[in-house]
């Protein structure tokens, strides 16, 4: 069976409430979808969401490296060639990490199709579920202390803090929410995401504030710009918590020489950085080998992308000690009709074919 043709469209879907970190404020998902349509039965779905800030890629670039390069480069190739397939998409053109991203989830979604098998399995995994856990946005401490209330309610166990948004308030503000969480009968895991909010003087002041007194993370993500190299060294080096890096670590060459030059503890990888997931796979390997904790994460997205990135993880939970998949609870509706069930704080992955997408869902048109 070969593919034969492309279809775009949009799906956005409207938050709870309003996502919030130190680099923007959203509204809503808005997901960019693929469909790879086939000479036979079967077609292959994708998404992607809009991330200038991030990869540099909003809709209308995405699309525009999908028509012209990376789907040309698969146009006329057969569905059970996953590895050669996802070859001639990475050196399809230079970055376009979305659009790399949105046409391998397709690829991997028709091969496993093609295979009768669920994503997961098809990778070689036995997981049926998995427990992610959840961003809390970066708002006023009383604020974040509701949402993590809910939150436990649902059954997280594992929640991200946002800030740094306030460098100078972060301190007060983690104290706070650290000390409520202590109170709690339910064990209940923190990690810290800065999202470069803050700069290296001011990480060491706060760090050191918060291990002094007795505070334990699980992580302290990304504090500074990703091109920081000498700053996160000089944290790693000088706290106590695991430093995870997300911005800073897109490929398997950067994961690499990263985890060289001892600058990461943890690496943060998702399916649109990495430009995929085949990528995503070695990234996740290459920290097993080096005792590196991995955390498949997504970005703020809808259910189409954050399926594969939970088939990914199901597949591979030793390479993926952490998950962190909450894009589509976000949303106040999921508009994909699949098997995958986001329900609170667990994943419950489709038992059909591929992502479990056998209807094309109804999609705007892409107007970028």
């Amino acid at each position: 069976m070969k593919i034969t043709g492309l279809r775009l469209g949009r799906i956005k879907v409207p938050l709870t409430t309003p996502f919030k970190t130190a680099i923007r404020t959203v509204n809503e998902i808005d997901d960019l979808i693929v469909i790879l349509e086939t000479d036979g039965p079967l077609f292959g779905i994708g998404s992607t969401p809009s991330t200038p800030h991030i990869t540099g890629c909003d809709h209308k670039l995405t699309s525009q490296m999908i028509e012209q390069f990376v789907f040309p480069a698969i146009k006329g190739c057969d569905i059970t060639e996953i590895r050669e397939n996802t070859k001639r998409v990475q050196a399809s053109t230079e970055k376009a990490n979305n659009a790399k991203s949105a046409i391998e989830i397709a690829l991997y979604d028709l091969w496993s199709k093609q295979l009768n098998l669920p994503l997961s399995k098809a990778l070689g995994g036995s997981l049926e579920e998995i427990q992610t856990g959840i961003t809390i946005s970066a708002n006023p401490v009383f604020d974040m202390i509701a949402d993590i209330e809910k939150a436990i309610a649902k059954g997280y166990r594992l929640m991200k803090l946002k800030c740094g948004t306030e460098p100078a308030a972060d301190q007060s503000r983690l104290t706070k929410i650290f000390h409520f969480v202590a109170t709690l009968r339910q064990k209940t895991e923190l990690m810290i995401d800065a999202n470069q909010g803050w700069t290296t003087e001011q990480t060491l002041y706060i760090m050191r504030q918060l291990e002094s007194a007795g505070m334990v993370f699980k992580a302290l993500e990304q504090p500074v710009k990703h091109n920081d190299l000498k700053g996160l060294l000089a944290i790693k080096e000088a706290i106590t918590t695991p430093l995870m890096v997300d911005e800073t670590c897109f490929n398997l060459k950067q994961a690499t020489y990263l985890l060289d030059k001892g600058i990461a503890n943890q690496i943060n990888v998702k399916l649109v950085k990495s430009a995929g997931i085949s990528e995503a796979i070695k990234i996740g390997q290459l920290g097993e080998q080096r005792l590196i904790p991995c955390m498949m994460g997504c970005m703020l997205e809808g259910a189409i992308g954050v399926a594969a990135a939970a088939h990914v993880a199901a597949a591979f939970p030793v390479q993926f000690k952490y998950v962190d998949l909450d894009g589509p609870t976000l949303g106040q509706y999921n508009p994909i009709d699949q098997g995958t069930r986001f329900e609170k704080s667990k994943v419950y992955l489709n038992k059909t074919p591929g992502l479990g997408i056998s209807k094309i869902p109804t999609l705007s048109p892409n107007r970028c």
